[in-house]
């Protein structure tokens, strides 16, 4: 759910969170460099990650928990992107017919 105009920050709601398996609603914002980072404060942990691109076809992810006992976990991960340009499309009509109707919810 954006907080602004732009769309650039708000919250995810969750049914479920990566780090624990409850409700969470996680903090969202898009930095001016392109990078999104995404904040949850679980009930015992504090999960954060941070998502770019390298190129269109090319995605990094990086993850750190903290957990109340004192250890910290971290994540990598790279994703390559392998569709075609057609399916691309097709893929991108979808997602904003789908956005259009969950937005219309609200």
């Amino acid at each position: 759910m954006p907080d602004d105009a732009t769309g650039r920050s708000g919250k995810l709601l969750r049914n479920q969170g990566y780090v624990e398996r409850i409700p969470v609603v996680s903090r969202y914002w898009f930095g001016d460099d392109g990078i999104l980072t995404i904040d949850t404060e679980y009930d015992n942990n504090q999960g954060q990650e941070r998502c770019w691109f390298i190129t269109d076809d090319f995605r990094v992810r990086a993850s750190t928990v903290r957990m109340n006992n004192g250890v910290y976990l971290m994540t990598y991960c790279s994703e390559r992107r392998c569709v075609s340009d057609v399916d691309l499309e097709a893929m991108m009509q979808r997602n904003k017919q789908l956005s259009k109707k969950h937005f219309a919810l609200f």
